[in-house]
């Protein structure tokens, strides 16, 4: 008994009873560090991964953009160099053509005619260009035909000479054509000052431009026929007949013909059955020597055509009004 109060009387041993002692700190498991090694591990590749994907999608986009710009410009460059060639190539032709028209041989100028006519196909930008070219030539000086007299050396050039320039007509007509493959319609036509020995423009079609007959000489048989004019200025002023004209069923819509201060020396002019719809059509200060224009059977549709003061009343001999016998 009295050990155990001794024992109750140290104070050391009773803060044993009642002071609290911590407790143990529970034991790590031996597989965690292994655990968290491995999903660290894993975490870090798969970001690895995701970065690299994400580097390698945007690389790959950036070059194909840089690509495409590469392609587009390389594109642009060999289309510029191409233009450039063709200009070259065009201007050349160009060179040619007009040095074959210019040539003293006949046939090298018949040459140059279908030279100059095949480039006005190709060369869309220069067409115009191409036809005022043969246009020029057409208003070179012609000189008569030779009487019976001149050598024949004298004939043969001129009749050279002659083909050449029916060949040009020919070739204008048949790129106004409807069957024609590369059409010249809408194009200006300058035929001022040109002596026309014959040739026709039958079944053309002249839609829009300008076509200038004036001061032009009709010394043989040319004929219209059947041709058609939309909206189109047709010139034939101070032009003068010597021969025979046709204008059978010739049609002009929205159209200016304009015949004022002609001359009708032996020639005629006749536009039987031709139709003037919504087109103005002038005659005035017209001067006849044994020539005429007929224009009896000629449908006027909207308006009369228009001559001089008191010509409707008075009629000069060889102008043949419509409506009239």
């Amino acid at each position: 008994m009295s050990s155990i109060m001794a024992l109750i009387g140290s104070g050391e041993t009773l803060q044993l009873f009642i002071k609290p002692q911590p407790s143990p700190a529970p034991a790590t498991p031996s597989w965690l560090p292994g655990v968290a090694a491995g999903v660290g591990t894993l975490l870090g590749a798969t970001i690895a991964g995701l970065i690299g994907a994400l580097t390698a999608r945007y690389t790959s986009r950036t070059q194909q953009k840089i690509t495409q710009l590469t392609l587009m410009h390389a594109r642009e460059n060999t289309q510029a160099e191409i233009d450039h060639l063709n200009v070259r190539m065009f201007n050349e032709r160009f060179s040619m053509a007009s040095e074959q028209l210019g040539h003293r041989e006949p046939t090298v100028r018949l040459a140059g005619v279908y030279a100059m006519a095949g480039l006005a196909d190709d060369w869309v930008e220069r067409q115009q260009t191409c036809i005022d070219v043969l246009c020029a030539y057409l208003r070179l000086p012609y000189p008569p035909e030779p009487d019976e007299t001149s050598p024949p050396p004298v004939h043969l050039t001129w009749q050279a000479h002659k083909q050449v320039r029916q060949s040009i007509i020919s070739c204008i007509r048949e790129h106004l054509v409807e069957r024609a493959e590369s059409k010249w319609r809408g194009r200006h036509l300058d035929f001022s000052g040109v002596v026309f020995d014959g040739g026709h423009f039958m079944g053309s079609h002249f839609d829009g431009g300008v076509i200038n007959f004036s001061n032009a000489r009709f010394i043989n048989y040319f004929s219209f026929r059947e041709a058609k004019f939309t909206k189109s200025v047709i010139l034939m002023a101070w032009s003068t007949f010597e021969g025979r004209v046709g204008f059978e069923k010739a049609e002009f819509h929205d159209c200016l013909l304009a015949f004022d201060h002609s001359k009708f020396f032996g020639g005629g002019v006749n536009f039987d059955n031709a139709v003037v719809e919504h087109s103005i059509a002038a005659f005035h200060d017209l001067t006849f020597s044994g020539g005429s224009l007929d224009l009896r059977h000629c449908r006027f549709l909207q308006w009369p055509p228009k001559f001089s003061p008191g010509v409707d009343d008075n009629p000069p001999e060889g102008l043949l009004l419509p409506g009239g016998s």
